[in-house]
């Protein structure tokens, strides 16, 4: 069927001067998930992403780590080593940098270098502040740091044939000489002289790992070598070829993993003995795992392909999911000034403002119930897409954790479902839920409030990209074949083909604005008029100030979120007229009032428009003293917390003792800032993973001009 289009083109380019532009940063991040790499500090955990830098802290009561606070990045990172109070990142184009981690959560940037030749690896002294970059055949540089944002060459040496990887540790600077094994240079000493000490290996390494005397180096064709500096003979003490393909290496107290993208391995230092063994699912990012010791065990932090953090306890090799919501976030849905956030593995999150620029978790519905892939609502009723159980949902009460209720469900008749849009008043008795798959649209019809029935199901050829329906009972689908593609939905549920359109490209969003059907292109927002639906006119093309992944109608405003960020538009002239546009990229987007929500699938991120700055609140005063209180409860069984007050920055250091002196466990060995904190013990196990027994123990304090005890009753 040969259908004639009446073309009408006018391009209009948006009077940019009428616009307002958003920060380029959100006013607040409430979940952050996507890691590539992470790495750890006391009980701190700090990750990279695509967007910047991310501090989580482990919570010992839930057994968690919780988002505290991020830093953004004008560039997507791609490893991270920490060193003290300090770490270094570096980027997807190789600059690095400095970020000071001496008032945690809080991160602030202490300086940046982007070095001239290409470099394999780097590592730095943060005694010196020297650093030192790694050129396979060319050797080793060392820079040193007049400045925050400089860095000089100092010198360099040719010494080792093929070196990559670096590290510094305990004053030594050790180089992995791929051809030949491992060098150490002591830095207290002219270092360009002679290495202090070889471990030679008899065939070519790739990446090695050194904790203390261990150190374990990965074989480039099989296996991996144990050894230790001043060992008789090579260094070499042992041999494992039973974890072909290992990447990387992580050496623990007792344990070590090797590791790609793809497997775990984890052995027993003692005996290489084989503990425990993973297979990933396809891109986790497991390269870029760390290592923290939480409890007196180590354990392995994974970040997870499904988005989140895996933790694998080294020793007994059980593994947990490690925060409370892993992602990827798929839904997001405002209704009467609740945000409403679903994913993949996560339930449904609502959210309520609690101040002016501030939204905080109320509720979750049905914490057990996750795999939600779309949201819409009806008044008060929630409609939940759960891909996982192939079902739609009604939540009634969904505003209220005390009154919420799955009113009904249905299950699916569409396969692999990713999207629903309600439309009222499809006909004159019912509403109708539209849900798309890969290949079919199907609708239920809400008969009554408590009535939800299933109507039909269309199945199309070729591959689903997205689909809007018009009120007008119209189903438009851009497809697979760059086909716009539109059907009238007869009375007898039957469709009637009207007419095709060939597109440029694959359309990945469809919307209908008032009478017309929009489509995006880029920048390009597109508008056809289906008043005849058999012969649709090209009406307007429409320059838009941001590219568009998806987009929402919310009023009179179009919303649209891409790779370069949000914009918002108005409809008072009959086309959009842009409102304000910036922020972070992203894939999601949710709008109420003055608060917009997006999200990439990995953070969530608020923007408050048009409101001032709140009053700047008062500095919170600080402690005159030195101080130790009680710990609560008292007994306690078996986690207990410790409060203390710091009158400035300090080293602190605060330790569990039995009545005999013995050490039970370092709660905490680092700098921190001036302030009241609270420190929380389990003392279910000791550094050694053993239980520990009921009596009374001593805690101990040691910071600035203080050294203070006091006696905790601990009562099973």
């Amino acid at each position: 069927m040969r259908i004639h289009l009446t073309i009408c083109l006018l391009l209009i380019s948006l009077a940019l001067p009428a616009m307002a532009e958003v920060g380029a940063n959100p006013d607040q991040t409430l979940l952050w998930n996507r890691y590539t790499a992470v790495r750890s500090l006391d009980e701190y955990a700090i990750g990279i992403t695509s967007e910047g830098v991310a501090v989580m802290l482990w919570d010992f009561v839930e057994g968690e780590f919780t988002h505290e606070g991020e830093l953004f990045l004008d560039e997507a990172s791609e490893d991270i080593r920490v060193y003290g109070d300090l770490a270094v990142i570096r980027t997807r184009s190789d600059s690095l940098i400095l970020i000071d981690l001496g008032d945690l959560p809080d991160l602030q940037y202490r300086g940046g270098f982007l070095p001239e030749e290409p470099y394999a690896d780097f590592a730095y002294d943060r005694n010196s502040g020297d650093l030192y970059l790694s050129h396979w055949f060319e050797g080793i540089t060392r820079w040193t740091q007049p400045s925050h944002w400089e860095f000089q060459f100092a010198d360099s040496s040719l010494r080792p044939i093929l070196t990559t990887q670096l590290m510094v540790e305990e004053g030594y600077l050790m180089a992995l000489d791929e051809y030949n094994g491992l060098l150490r240079y002591d830095l207290s000493s002219n270092w360009l002289d002679q290495p202090s000490e070889y471990l030679y290996t008899p065939t070519r390494t790739h990446g090695f790992d050194v904790r203390g005397d261990q150190i374990a180096l990965v074989a480039i064709n099989n296996g991996c070598y144990s050894g230790e500096f001043g060992h008789t003979g090579s260094g070499v003490t042992g041999q494992l070829s039973d974890s072909t393909g290992a990447e990387r290496v992580i050496v623990a107290d007792n344990h070590f993993a090797m590791f790609s993208d793809r497997f775990l391995f984890i052995y027993r230092t003692s005996d290489l003995e084989l503990t425990r063994h993973m297979t990933a699912s396809a891109n986790s990012p497991w390269l870029g795992a760390g290592l923290i010791m939480l409890e007196g065990n180590s354990y392995l932090m994974l970040p997870n392909a499904g988005n989140g953090l895996l933790l694998i306890n080294m020793e007994t090799g059980d593994i947990q999911s490690a925060v409370k919501r892993p992602g990827p976030i798929t839904s997001l849905s405002f209704v009467d000034g609740l945000l409403y956030t679903g994913g993949t593995a996560n339930p449904i999150d609502v959210f309520r403002r609690d101040g002016r620029r501030n939204m905080s978790l109320e509720f979750t519905i049905h914490d057990q119930l996750a795999g939600v892939a779309s949201m819409a609502n009806n008044g008060d009723t929630l409609i939940a897409l759960y891909a996982g159980p192939n079902k739609l949902a009604f939540i009634t009460g969904a505003s209220s954790a005390e009154e919420y209720y799955l009113e009904s469900s249905i299950s699916l008749r569409t396969s692999e479902p990713r999207s629903l849009e309600y439309v009222a008043d499809w006909d004159d008795s019912s509403d109708v839920v539209f849900v798309t798959g890969k290949h079919e649209v199907s609708a239920y019809a809400i008969v009554d409030s408590a009535a939800v029935q299933y109507s039909g199901t269309w199945r199309l050829t070729t591959e689903i990209i997205d689909a809007a329906i018009s009120s007008d009972s119209l189903l438009h689908v851009s497809n697979s074949k760059n086909l716009l593609q539109t059907y009238r939905i007869l009375d007898d549920e039957n469709l009637q083909y009207m007419s095709a359109i060939t597109l440029a490209t694959e359309v990945q969003e469809l919307v209908v604005v008032g009478s017309h059907l929009v489509y995006f292109h880029g920048n390009k927002m597109h508008y056809l008029d289906y008043s005849n639906p058999a012969s649709p006119i090209r009406d307007t093309s429409i320059e838009l100030a941001l590219p568009v992944y998806n987009s929402i109608v919310e009023g009179d405003r179009l919303l649209t979120i891409g790779h370069e960020g949000f914009a918002i538009y108005g409809f008072e002239q009959g086309y959009p007229e842009l409102i304000e546009h910036g922020g972070r990229g992203g894939v999601h987007i949710a709008a109420d009032s003055n608060v917009v929500a997006t999200s990439n699938g990995g953070s969530l991120n608020l923007y408050f428009l048009g409101e001032e700055e709140p009053d700047p609140q008062p500095e919170p005063e600080l402690p005159d003293n030195y101080f130790l209180s009680q710990n609560y409860p008292n007994p306690f069984n078996p986690i207990t917390a410790i409060d203390f007050s710091l009158p400035e920055a300090t080293d602190v250091s605060l330790t569990v003792y039995n009545l005999l002196g013995q050490k039970i466990v370092t709660l905490v060995n680092r700098r921190m800032s001036a302030g009241n904190h609270t420190v929380y013990w389990d003392a279910s196990r000791d550094n050694g993973g053993r239980a520990l027994a009921t009596g009374v123990y001593l805690y101990r304090l040691e910071a600035g001009s203080i050294v203070a005890s006091r006696k905790m009753l601990l009562l099973k």
